[in-house]
């Protein structure tokens, strides 16, 4: 038995693919959960569409998070579909800059604002695609006001009276939600 022991260790040690897959086995368990389990004071979904690809974006906040990043509420846009929709922070001096839940501090009488972009995989059909962005905003309290932004068109959208807005994408594009919290 304890040859057997000795030749997995052994194999093991040879086997640098295996090593990787228990180690980021070990970081999705230890971290990820996490954020995923950690539920803001509120939050948005954002959910942008064209066909049957999509991408959701969660923007919020928390009286435990801070307007930069935070480890706890903060999740890296990993991308592997035809949509990449991300909010973007070189501002924050990550390795990683995209990410797809962005949840700040929940300060009273202030301004929040959310930049996010939209765009495609380049091996995507979706160039010259109808796209929707919908959202849900059940868990925001009724007397925030909440505006979505296009900044190519310069629309100022009502997220409370509008439920969704559609554009064709022909580039990468930016967009804000801006919540004013009383």
């Amino acid at each position: 038995m304890k040859q057997n022991i000795m030749k997995m260790n052994i194999s093991f040690k040879n086997n640098s693919l295996l090593r990787y897959a228990i180690f980021f086995t070990l970081i999705i368990a230890l971290f990820i959960p996490s954020t995923l389990l950690a539920q803001p004071d509120w939050h948005v979904q954002v959910k942008i569409e064209s066909g049957d690809a999509h991408n959701i974006l969660t923007l919020g906040v928390d009286h435990t998070a801070t307007d930069g990043f935070d480890n706890l509420w903060e999740t890296p846009a990993l991308f592997g579909g035809s949509i990449r929709a991300y909010f973007p922070h070189d501002d924050w001096n990550r390795a990683h800059n995209e990410f797809w839940r962005d949840i700040k501090s929940n300060d009273s009488g202030t301004t929040k604002t959310w930049p996010f972009t939209v765009d495609i995989d380049p091996d995507s059909s979706l160039l010259n695609s109808e796209f929707r962005i919908s959202w849900n905003i059940s868990k925001v309290p009724q007397n925030y006001s909440m505006t979505l932004i296009d900044d190519i068109t310069g629309r100022h959208i009502d997220m409370r009276s509008t439920p969704s807005h559609s554009f064709i994408f022909t580039a990468a594009r930016a967009f804000e939600v801006i919540i004013n919290i009383p």
